[in-house]
């Protein structure tokens, strides 16, 4: 008989793969947090510029101590800001520079008219507030937003609501990300928001929405994608974190309805700024390289000669064998012959050191190969799946090849088992089976157990069975 042959195999646990948003960030490398629960502002870390009134605070999040959080207000619109001491660079580690935080609004749903302006910037902002008609104010925005809570808008390269409005306020708290941060009156309900700068230019602005517990974008125009107005025109090669409020009447007021004293101001807390970084997903590195599997990145795996097995595939990736050593491992694989030893490794087109697996017997279904080791069907709790590459040599399905894999319950002992037995000491787990023209599922069956595949169509053709023979 000719042969089958076997090459490129791949054993792995199924990915489970979380997307945060519908443009994911990847693996993210963190640079600073900041959550103000020391209960002050670091100089280290935050340059203050006010209005007169230092009202750039910390306060505790509903009386709770511990848990602080900065308040942003002023006597003078736009009059109030803190910024980074430190700036970062927008190409990151190639992706791009993102922030995280949440804001929230007390003293009423809006009141008295807050705003914001952040959260990424070109320069620090001094005392007094820049005039709101200059094209290009000293604290610029790069990316984020600004105006009033009712009116905020996107912001890019600009001062003072150079883009166009972010979805609006709907009256009531929704699912628009104006009417979230407007209505956010305490930590509790907060608005969690990214902006995230292109490498070179541009930016991305998303919200999460509690509603349905997913990131939403808001707007992504990246690396040059332009739309109204300034989008997409961003391109300051380094940045500084900045946030600016409106806010006019101090960060006291009293609530008209019990006449109590409530504070006022436009709150920031829990930052997160990082890199966004490319994916990683399993290298299996070869031996000189230490012969195991490593989360990498792709260009890092193929710089150490390793084999990339996609984003997000887990390590470990269990078995890889493309048989290029020229013979069979008996540490990973069982040979269970019919009497004629004819599983054996032949060189790729006659090609030393690309070869593959060639099996074959002098009876019919009597030469086996089957792994040593076995696995769990669940993996990494997801799943287990194999990989591989096959094809016949010696014409058309000539003589009547087939094959019966990959899955299996038990090693196949020599002779061949009854094909007439309902359950064979081989038998199929999950897999395809018999000849290449009528190659069938088959799970939890020796022969012939379940329906064909798709059938046969006289030629090589896109079906299962015509494309294997």
């Amino acid at each position: 008989m000719k042969a089958d042959f076997i090459n490129r195999f791949g054993v792995s646990c199924a990915a489970l793969v979380w997307v945060a948003s519908a443009a994911s960030l990847g693996q993210a490398q963190i640079l600073f947090e900041e959550n103000w629960n020391s209960g002050s502002i670091n100089s280290a870390n935050w340059t203050v510029n006010d209005d007169g009134a230092v009202m750039t605070v910390i306060n505790a999040v509903d009386g709770v101590a511990g848990d602080d959080a900065l308040m942003i207000t002023g006597n003078n619109g736009w009059g109030q800001t803190i910024s980074s001491v430190a700036n970062y660079s927008r190409a990151g580690n190639g992706l791009g520079l993102y922030i995280e935080f949440s804001t929230w609004v007390e003293g009423g749903v809006g009141a008295p008219n807050q705003g914001l302006q952040a959260p990424f910037h070109r320069v620090n902002h001094p005392a007094p507030s820049p005039d709101p008609a200059a094209p290009i104010g000293p604290f610029s925005i790069e990316l984020g937003t600004d105006g009033n809570w009712f009116g905020l808008s996107w912001s890019e390269n600009a001062t003072f609501d150079a883009g166009p409005t972010l979805s609006g306020d709907d009256g009531a708290i929704g699912a628009t990300f104006q009417s979230r941060f407007g209505h956010s009156q305490d930590k509790s309900d907060a608005l969690r928001v990214r902006f995230t700068l292109g490498a070179t230019q541009g930016g991305m602005i998303e919200w999460f929405n509690t509603d349905t517990n997913e990131w939403v974008v808001e707007g992504d125009f990246r690396e040059g994608v332009t739309g109204t107005a300034q989008q997409g025109l961003s391109n300051a090669a380094n940045v500084i974190l900045g946030f600016e409020s409106f806010g006019q009447n101090g960060n006291t007021a009293v609530d008209t309805a019990t006449g109590t004293v409530v504070r006022n101001g436009v709150f920031i807390d829990d930052i997160v700024v990082g890199n966004v970084e490319l994916p990683t997903g399993a290298c299996n590195l070869p031996e000189g390289a230490g012969g195991s599997c490593q989360l990498l990145t792709e260009a890092d795996c193929l710089a150490q000669g390793g084999t990339y097995k996609g984003d997000g595939i887990v390590c470990p990736f269990t078995i890889e064998e493309n048989f290029d050593g020229g013979s069979i491992n008996p540490a990973l694989w069982t040979v269970n012959d019919d009497g004629a030893v004819t599983t054996l490794v032949n060189a790729i087109d006659g090609v030393a050191g690309d070869d593959a697996l060639m099996i074959t017997g002098n009876t019919s279904w009597g030469q086996t190969i089957s792994s040593v080791a076995n696995y769990s069907r669940f993996g990494c709790g997801h799943g287990i799946y194999v990989e591989f590459t096959t094809w016949v040599e010696g014409g058309v399905g000539a003589p009547n090849q087939g094959f019966h894999g990959p899955f299996h319950r038990v090693n196949h002992p020599a002779p061949s088992p009854d094909p007439a037995a309902p359950i064979g000491p081989f038998s199929v787990e999950m897999g395809a089976e018999w000849s290449w023209f009528a190659m069938r599922w088959s799970e939890n069956a020796t022969f012939n157990a379940g329906p064909n595949l798709s059938g046969d169509d006289g030629a090589i053709g896109a079906t299962f069975q015509s494309r294997f023979g």
